[in-house]
């Protein structure tokens, strides 16, 4: 393979894992499983907060984070939203627990693409060095995805909005990976499903954007943000750096 690229960044939702059901009827029932663990251990928080409320606290902080660009993460905004409720009675290692029953409900709907273990594991015997740039208001929601489905083994280096602190496309977590990979942007390509946040982000920073479309819900026309390369498969990926 003749190519100048030494590392390759990836993005996990849609791009390396997919969610088997709707996303957001998936997220409602995973805060509901939130609420039943903190009404069990104090029963009382169920006269002081709703389920729907607690949604909403977090629908707010969704619609938020894609204007700044800013990821606060789910622990400390369901703290804060508890706490403007005058709920007291919660530790954080209550909260912990509450957000682990939470995306253990969602981690459930995750399933690895088929291409995934294939592609990072040729990509690795290339001699190419792999990362995860990752949007996700939860680090370890994130981490224990990835071991879930055993890719930790191929990626040298990951990274979430969560401890980063800001999202893509905020060259933030770009600079990091960069830094940590010791590299020029462009030895650099960035894979991901969503163009506002994986591609726009890579592009703002003379990176190699690669769309990967199977499961995108965005239109590169409406958009308006051009991808340096479109792929249908982790497994193109293969191919278009062969001729690359």
């Amino acid at each position: 393979m003749q190519s100048s690229v030494q590392v390759i960044l990836f993005d996990l939702g849609n791009t390396l894992i997919h969610s088997i059901n709707p996303w957001n009827e998936i997220l409602y029932k995973g805060i509901q499983e939130f609420y039943k663990s903190i009404t069990l251990t104090d029963p009382s928080i169920k006269n002081m907060i709703s389920v729907d409320e607690i949604q909403n606290c977090m629908n707010q902080y969704y619609d938020q984070r894609i204007r700044d660009l800013i990821e606060t993460t789910s622990f400390n905004v369901l703290k804060s939203c508890l706490k403007s409720n005058n709920i007291k009675s919660l530790s954080d290692s209550d909260l912990r627990i509450a957000l682990n029953a939470m995306y253990s409900f969602t981690q459930s709907n995750w399933i690895i693409e088929k291409d995934a273990i294939p592609t990072l594991s040729k990509l690795k015997s290339y001699g190419i060095r792999l990362g995860l740039l990752s949007n996700a208001a939860d680090d370890l929601d994130v981490q224990q995805l990835i071991d879930n489905w055993d890719i930790r083994q191929y990626l040298e280096y990951i990274i979430t909005s969560a401890v980063c602190g800001h999202r893509k496309p905020h060259p933030l977590m770009f600079h990091k990976a960069i830094s940590y990979f010791d590299v020029e942007p462009d030895q650099v390509i960035m894979v991901g499903d969503t163009l506002t946040a994986d591609i726009l982000g890579a592009n703002r920073l003379n990176i190699f954007s690669v769309w990967i479309n199977r499961r995108s819900h965005q239109y590169q026309n409406d958009l308006k943000i051009k991808p340096n390369a479109i792929i249908q498969s982790l497994g193109d990926l293969i191919s278009f750096l062969e001729y690359k």
